[in-house]
C-alpha cells in the first residue's frame, strides 16, 4: 500500500503554494493527487486556496489566451503587518 505524505488537501495545497511559483487549478489538482492519493475537484482545490487567504496574501494572474488563472502566495499576513 502506498504511503502519501499528506492526508488533507489543505496541507498539500499549503505545501505546494509555499514552494513558490505559479499554480493553475489544473496543475494543483494533479500535484495534490500525487501528495494525497485523492483526486479533488477543481472547486475543492480553489476552496482550499481561499482557506489559505486567512494566513497568506494570494495573488492571481490570467493565463495567456485562456479564461483560467494562476495563483501564488505573495507573503504571510504577519509579514505584511510587521512591514
Amino acid at each position: 500500500m502506498t504511503e502519501y505524505p499528506y492526508k488533507k488537501a489543505l496541507d498539500a495545497v499549503r505545501y505546494l503554494m509555499l514552494t513558490g511559483g505559479w499554480w493553475s487549478e489544473a496543475s494543483m489538482r494533479k500535484a495534490v493527487l500525487k501528495l494525497t492519493g485523492t483526486m479533488y475537484s477543481g472547486s475543492g482545490i480553489t476552496a482550499r486556496m481561499r482557506d489559505l487567504k486567512q494566513e497568506y496574501t494570494i495573488v492571481k494572474r490570467p493565463v495567456f489566451e485562456s479564461r483560467a488563472f494562476e495563483y501564488r502566495i505573495e507573503k504571510a499576513k504577519r509579514e505584511q503587518e510587521a512591514a
